[in-house]
């Protein structure tokens, strides 16, 4: 059987990504909810 090497660069990429998406490394906690409201701006105002 074969034996295959893997750089250590790639093994430290996988291990850090595997780390920040197992780990608690959110910056914000998203509620999940998009709220969207139609806002009339000068711009936008077609009654000027």
């Amino acid at each position: 059987m074969e034996e295959k090497k893997i750089d250590k660069e790639v093994v430290a990429a996988i291990s850090m990504a595997l780390c920040s998406y197992l780990g608690d490394n959110v910056h914000d906690n998203e509620s999940g909810v998009l709220t969207i409201t139609y806002t009339n701006k000068h711009w936008n105002n077609l009654n000027r």
